[in-house]
């Protein structure tokens, strides 16, 4: 579905777009500069797209097989997942992150994004499914 169809006519969801954009820049970041998967505590599940989700787990997998992480790798790894995440999708979020000096920042952006997701989860549940406590 096209982003100007995921948000009701009229109303921009920028926080979600910002979310989006911090999530491809970091990853961006980590194919710059590939040593940085170890610094960043995330995990995949911090993810908030599926296909970011594959590429975080993808490179925890490269890192885990002390492999380096490159988009060649990246894109053997990641074959057979229904989710679009192919080369040219790996070498736009490359592009869109101008350094990799500010990664723990977007990390922060992205974990944040995580907590609140959570806490909606939860006070959806609470309010949809009533027990007798």
């Amino acid at each position: 579905m096209p982003i100007e169809y995921q948000y009701q006519t009229g109303l921009p969801n920028t926080q979600q777009e910002n979310l989006f954009e911090a999530e491809g820049i970091l990853l961006g970041a980590v194919f710059l500069a590939p040593e940085l998967i170890h610094e960043i505590t995330l995990e995949p599940c911090h993810f908030s797209q599926q296909r970011n989700l594959l590429l975080f787990q993808a490179m925890k997998e490269l890192q885990n097989e002390n492999k380096p992480i490159d988009i060649i790798l990246m894109a053997e790894k990641l074959t057979g997942n229904s989710e679009d995440v192919g080369i040219s999708y790996m070498n736009n979020i490359i592009t869109r992150c101008p350094k990799a000096d500010n990664y723990e920042h977007y990390q922060t952006i992205i974990l944040n994004e995580y907590k609140l997701r959570m806490l909606k989860r939860a006070g959806f549940q609470f309010l949809n499914e009533p027990t007798l406590e």
